[in-house]
């Protein structure tokens, strides 16, 4: 059985376009061998790739994951761990 959770750097509800709220949990609360890590995309990424924390976490949680995934331009946050140099 999958189980799927939201992560931020804050926990908090996070609404979409629609007001369609989700509850998310902190970053930090991740466990190892995550099995399918996926990171999306949209405006928020163009800030975040200077983030430095966040990087570093995708990059942990990409280690050790069995599969990652990108959608759109979370592509760049991935990139930006150095785990693409060289593909």
């Amino acid at each position: 059985m999958l189980h799927a959770i939201m992560l931020r750097v804050q926990n908090h509800l996070v609404k979409n376009n629609h007001g369609v709220a989700i509850q998310s949990e902190k970053l930090e609360s991740i466990m190892n061998d995550v099995f399918i890590f996926l990171i999306p995309g949209g405006w928020g990424t163009r800030k975040e790739v200077h983030n430095t924390f966040l990087i570093e976490k995708i990059k942990e949680i990409s280690q050790s994951s069995k599969f990652v995934l990108t959608v759109c331009t979370g592509t760049a946050l991935l990139a930006k761990t150095g785990l693409l140099d060289g593909i």
